[in-house]
């Protein structure tokens, strides 16, 4: 959960420089982004859960010159944590051919023993195919914003739900496939979180 002074809150930008690297445009991506840390705060589901109810929320921060401090093989780099939240494009290497996008998070330990995030950082991946919108035949596309919302969830404290492939939070996207809208676990867990 991210540190409480008040609402807990995920302040985070997003590198528009980036979008070029996927051959996507700035404001599709920036609107994909924004609508998946709604998806993930707001609980917005197909099952018939209460929407805008969970004590958390999301803010965009705006434009950045600063790169999602992880490398194109997956992992935290040695600048991480920078102090922002940020979000990138970049490529992922052959040491991870299916992954999508990756969430970097750090944590610190109140006098309380309570963990708290305190920074999170999503590269995304731009040799994957990402789209804002899947072409009328498609075939190895994935979905901006279902990729999104599955690592807010992460910047959010989430693991993995692996109860079904309708969940935001299972860890493998299909291609051509939507997943933006949370699960039954997902919203169990982002409400056992932040009630």
């Amino acid at each position: 959960m991210w540190a409480n002074s008040g609402t807990p809150t995920d302040a985070w930008f997003y590198n528009e420089s980036t979008a070029s690297r996927a051959h996507l445009a700035v404001s599709a991506t920036t609107s994909d982004i924004k609508q998946a840390a709604t998806n993930m705060t707001h609980g917005i589901n197909n099952c018939g859960f209460a929407e805008g109810t969970f004590g958390v929320r999301s803010v965009f921060k705006g434009n950045t010159g600063k790169f999602a401090n992880l490398t194109s093989s997956a992992k935290c780099s040695s600048k991480f944590p920078d102090g922002q939240n940020t979000m990138s494009f970049g490529p992922f290497d052959s040491s991870h051919p299916n992954t999508l996008a990756v969430t970097c998070f750090a944590w610190k330990t109140d006098s309380n023993g309570t963990e708290a995030m305190v920074e999170a950082d999503t590269y995304i991946g731009s040799n994957r195919h990402m789209v804002d919108k899947f072409p009328s035949h498609c075939t190895n596309s994935f979905d901006l914003q279902s990729t999104m919302t599955h690592e807010f969830g992460h910047a959010f404290g989430m693991d993995h739900e692996t109860s079904g492939t309708h969940e935001v939070m299972y860890p493998f996207e299909s291609p051509c496939a939507l997943r933006r809208h949370l699960g039954g676990g997902d919203w169990s867990g982002m409400a056992g979180l932040y009630p």
